[in-house]
């Protein structure tokens, strides 16, 4: 929306940049930041899991040897850490991008929130003892 210049002569250009974005792309935006730290948390809590990650490796690993538990240990960690950083820089780009008035931006976060509720389901459901 416009502003009238202060003698009512005519209509100010908005300002750019995010101040000038809508409140909800603003709303959205921060939301997305907080996707932003979900993904760090969750490549923190995946690290703390580490012990976890090797039981449940050593539980499951038929006829592998010891290195090649450790190798599998190491590459499963490398992975979590990875797609939870690539996860980050994905929401920071979509916030980023929002803010920016960029309408592909939107279409992509929602998008990719949408992959990541599935993922998020098909998790609990694929856990052991757990479920949907």
């Amino acid at each position: 929306m416009y502003q009238q210049y202060p003698d009512g002569s005519g209509f100010a250009e908005p300002a750019a940049g995010p101040a000038s974005a809508p409140q909800s792309v603003i709303r959205a935006a921060r939301v997305m930041y907080a996707g932003v730290a979900a993904s760090l948390v969750g490549i923190v809590i995946d690290v703390l899991m580490r012990h976890t990650i090797q039981t449940a490796i050593i539980q499951h690993r038929g006829k592998m040897t010891t290195a090649q538990v450790n190798n599998v240990y190491h590459a499963e960690l490398a992975v979590l850490v990875i797609v939870g950083l690539i996860g980050a820089g994905l929401w920071l780009w979509m916030a980023r991008g929002c803010l920016a008035g960029k309408s592909w931006a939107r279409v992509t976060s929602t998008v990719l929130f949408g992959l990541d509720t599935l993922s998020v389901v098909i998790g609990v459901a694929a856990a052991p003892g757990g479920g949907l």
